[in-house]
């Protein structure tokens, strides 16, 4: 492969516009295709006169009518009938309303159908939740009481979850770090917590 200087290159800027690729091949000592190659990556364009002279074997000249020109579009082959058509639904779609289980055990529901999955999917616990007591509060996740995660429908009720803070909930996860009784204790004391809120509220 040739090894172009900075000179080699300017003299081929110079000339390639109005001479012959055989021409320039020549000079340079390479074939026509890596004459055309090094004056793509240059970006480097025969002249209008040039073209006028000798034609352009792969362009359209000035005039030239399309064989097609107006002519309605007919893809061949398997074309047609692999293209979407509008309104068509990907194999996995499912209605709003559908339930499906993901890889961390959660039960979901279909609650929109926008295509955007994190947002057209959300958590049946976290639902019910909302179902009897409004939105969830900023800084806080909806979760099973202890024992009662299901993927079971009928068994996900407003008596099987619970509401808790961010930082109760990312204590409740690392309790199983703390010694026995340690943990107990964090336990009970999210648990008086939530009862103390519980009861500010009513009042």
């Amino acid at each position: 492969m040739k090894r172009w200087t900075p000179a080699e290159m300017r003299s081929l800027a110079e000339m390639y516009s109005d001479a012959k690729n055989a021409t320039l091949a020549s000079v340079f000592g390479v074939t026509e295709p890596a004459i055309v190659a090094k004056a793509c990556k240059l970006g480097l364009h025969k002249s209008e006169a040039f073209r006028r002279e000798h034609g352009c074997r792969t362009g359209f000249r000035p005039g030239l009518v399309p064989w097609n020109r107006g002519l309605p579009h007919a893809p061949g082959g398997r074309s047609a009938a692999a293209h979407f058509k509008p309104g068509n639904r990907p194999q996995t779609w499912v209605p709003v309303g559908s339930t499906r289980v993901t890889k961390d055990g959660y039960l979901q529901r279909k609650v929109t159908d926008t295509g955007r999955s994190a947002s057209d999917w959300r958590a049946v616990h976290a639902l019910v939740w909302e179902a009897a007591n409004g939105p969830i509060p900023r800084g806080h996740v909806v979760v099973f009481k202890p024992g009662r995660k299901t993927t079971n429908l009928d068994a996900v009720t407003a008596a099987s979850v619970d509401l808790v803070s961010r930082a109760d909930l990312m204590r409740r996860n690392s309790v199983h770090n703390y010694p026995p009784e340690i943990a107990r204790l964090v336990q009970l004391r999210g648990a008086l917590n939530r009862q103390i809120n519980a009861r500010s509220k009513e009042t």
